[in-house]
């Protein structure tokens, strides 16, 4: 009887950590799958086509909203820019969002959530 609260803790623990560890290869296989569909636009396609994608990363398309690149090519550098931007965000917050919900999850089994 003393030691079941303790038990009954590792296993809320346990289960929280198989949650993290789901969660975080979702998320991580979303951003794979969503950064490939993201290369199947048809703004790369221009961009291959001119022998332009090569090293066609989104961290190199970030200066396309400051550079004079060629007029018919610029509007696929800033469009594919804007794209990486949203990208990398909402990585960021879908990882952070996730661990707010899995804190909430966790204080509602422990019974500490002040509903």
């Amino acid at each position: 009887m003393g030691i079941s609260w303790l038990a009954e803790g590792h296993k809320t623990n346990q289960m929280m950590d198989a949650l993290r560890y789901i969660g975080l290869i979702v998320i991580f296989a979303g951003t794979i799958y969503s950064f490939h569909k993201i290369r199947q636009r048809p703004e790369y396609e221009e961009l291959r086509k001119r022998n332009l994608a090569r090293n066609l990363n989104f961290i190199f398309l970030l200066p396309a909203f400051w550079y004079k690149k060629e007029p018919a090519l610029k509007p696929a550098y800033v469009k594919l820019a804007k794209i990486g931007l949203v990208h990398a965000f909402g990585a960021l917050f879908g990882i952070l969002g996730y661990f707010y919900l899995l804190d909430f999850i966790y204080f509602y089994m422990t019974g500490r959530l002040p509903l």
